[in-house]
Order: C-alpha cells, then structure tokens, then sequence
C-alpha cells in the first residue's frame, strides 16, 4: 500500500506595488519506502569530505529534504555527479518532492560535501521516500 508524502512550500513576499502575496504549492510524492538520518560532520573535517546520504531500500526517489542544520555551506552531488554541484547554505534546506520518480535519469544517490575546513561539529539532517 502506498501513502503520500506532503511537500508544501509556502512564501510571502511584498510584491511591486507593496501588496503582501502568499503562494502555497503543495505537492504529493507518494511512497513504499522511506530513510532518514543525520550525518555528523566532526570538527576538523577537511574540505571536499564526501558524505553519502543512506537511501535504504528506495530505488526510484519521489522525495528528498535536505536540512543543513550545520555551520557551514555544503555541496550537494546528486548522481554522484561532482562536475555539477549545488551548495546549501548553512541553515539552507533542499527540497526535490514529485508525483512520480522521473524516467530517464531518477536520482539514485546523494552526497554531501564539506566545502570548508570545519572549524566546530554539526550535523546535515536528511529525508527520503520513493519506491523499492
């Protein structure tokens, strides 16, 4: 049996004019399997230290939340892919949430990557849901 995990993202911004506006988009990833975890990063990690987020038993991706509860930016390598990073801020979170995992090329794996000497411990919480 399948459930749905709900990602809803909702911002409010002061438009052009001074009107406030509040967009909500939710979307439902539905899933058969999910992981979690917390990746500790010590102080005195180096820089460019891969730490590969645990998908357990999903194959196929619907969703993935990234929390960067640590000091300091992160790399994100999605596919293994370190030619093409994306950086998480500190305090920054990634958020991939879709009806179904794509076809062509669905995320089969995750790595976080330490961009900067760490000078105090911290942690990168993370999310996972999708199919077996």
């Amino acid at each position: 049996m399948s459930s749905n995990a709900s990602a809803t993202v909702s911002m409010q911004y002061r438009a052009p004019g001074g009107s406030t506006v509040s967009p909500s988009i939710t979307t439902l990833a539905p899933y058969n399997a999910m992981a979690s975890g917390t990746i500790d990063i010590s102080a005195g990690t180096a820089s460019g230290v891969q730490f590969v987020l645990n998908f357990g038993s999903v194959a196929s991706p619907t969703a993935v939340l990234i929390d960067n509860t640590n000091l300091y930016e992160m790399a994100v390598w999605a596919q293994g892919l370190s030619s093409t990073p994306f950086h998480i801020a500190a305090g920054g979170v990634f958020l991939l949430a879709q009806p179904v995992s794509c076809t062509s090329v669905p995320m089969s794996a995750c790595s976080i990557v330490t961009t900067t000497a760490q000078v105090s411990a911290g942690t990168v919480d993370y999310l996972v849901f999708g199919d077996p």
